[in-house]
């Protein structure tokens, strides 16, 4: 989903082939722009819809601090960051 982070994971909750899925890493890039910050929301309510509806858990989370030194100034969150997440089969 390189690229399409923001989309494709509302594109997966809105088909059945997360009951196929056990682990899913994103890496995500948020852009500095206003619209990015609603791709931000979007994408935390996905990441809690996969945790609440289909039982996924944050299994890794690893800010990329090389490149947050000068891109995240200022924000209250990271914006260059990878996430894993696990569910039990």
């Amino acid at each position: 989903m390189e690229g399409y982070e923001f989309f494709g994971v509302s594109q997966l909750l809105n088909s059945d082939i997360l009951l196929l899925i056990d682990q899913i890493h994103l890496e995500i890039h948020d852009i500095k722009s206003e619209p990015a910050y609603f791709d931000m929301q979007n994408m935390i309510e996905s990441l809690t819809a996969l945790k609440d509806d289909y039982g996924f858990h944050v299994i890794h989370y690893e800010p990329n601090l090389s490149i947050e030194r000068s891109a995240s100034k200022g924000n209250q969150y990271y914006t260059y960051f990878d996430v894993v997440l696990y569910k039990n089969p």
